[in-house]
């Protein structure tokens, strides 16, 4: 039985909708950052960059990263956003086993 199965309807829907936005959130991200990088404004933080992944937007991140072509080189992001990204995957995965077992 699939996870988003065995939540109510509402809920489960809901969670899909939030994870959906952080992707898109993520990704917009990216690119309006390189666009002030070429503009050479000021940027935003690594650490913003990286908040989309606290709400399951990693995939959208890393698109945008590849799209965008934007941090994808840089070694200390690439470990932090990795690093980052199993430790939400990690926490989610126990959160779902403890409410759903």
């Amino acid at each position: 039985m699939p996870l988003i199965d065995s939540l109510p309807p509402a809920l489960g829907w809901g969670l899909a909708g939030a994870v959906l936005v952080a992707n898109l959130w993520g990704f917009a991200q990216m690119g309006w950052d390189k666009r002030l990088a070429r503009l050479d404004r000021r940027r935003l933080t690594e650490a913003r960059l990286r908040a989309p992944i606290w709400a399951g937007g990693a995939p959208g991140i890393w698109f945008g990263m590849r799209t965008f072509r934007h941090k994808s080189a840089k070694p200390s992001f690439q470990r932090a956003f990795w690093l980052q990204t199993v430790l939400f995957l990690a926490l989610a995965g126990a959160a779902a086993w403890v409410l759903l077992r």
